[in-house]
């Protein structure tokens, strides 16, 4: 995907799935990019589920980042995120009939670390086999980060824009 304007949206590594060393601002433009790039990859029904997702997520996104907010831009965040959470359990639905498994990387690592365990363990794996079948995945929206999704906008209500403050512990 070539950049776009200087400062707009920048160079960003070439394995993106790896989400590794990523600053906020190249999940932004990662976001920014994605569907022209996942348009045509899954089934007519799912690909369009897809790709108002990443459309959703898009505007979402642009609403969290808004430096003011009245009651009119938060009534439209707090639809927006009624139809976020609409759609991800939609998702959810869809792709639950999917037979996924770990990536290779992940199903690697797992290995190495259940040798490492073994050979660090007093009691030894009776049957002496470490498994080297990949794990079945499935998606789960039962994780903080889908449940906070939902109190954004009445945090955004009591304690203005995200920008306006800050979690971090003062010393004294």
């Amino acid at each position: 995907m070539p950049t776009f304007g200087w400062g707009t949206i920048r160079r960003f590594k070439n394995n993106v799935s790896d989400l590794k060393n990523f600053a906020a601002r190249d999940y932004e433009d990662i976001l920014q990019c994605a569907i022209p790039c996942f348009k045509g990859l899954f089934s007519p029904k799912l690909d369009k589920l897809v790709l108002d997702l990443l459309f959703l997520f898009s505007c979402w996104h642009a609403n969290t980042k808004l430096q003011v907010h009245t009651e009119s831009p938060l009534r439209v965040f707090e639809h927006l995120t009624w139809l976020l959470g609409s759609f991800m359990r939609k998702f959810k639905r869809e792709v639950d009939g999917i037979d996924t498994h770990e990536i290779l990387k992940e199903h690697d690592a797992r290995a190495q670390c259940d040798i490492s365990n073994m050979k660090t363990s007093r009691t030894k794996n009776p049957k002496g086999k470490i498994s080297t079948a990949k794990l079945k995945k499935k998606f789960n929206l039962s994780t903080y980060k889908y449940h906070a999704i939902g109190d954004y906008p009445e945090m955004i209500h009591a304690f203005g824009t995200t920008d306006s403050y800050s979690t971090q512990s003062v010393g004294m």
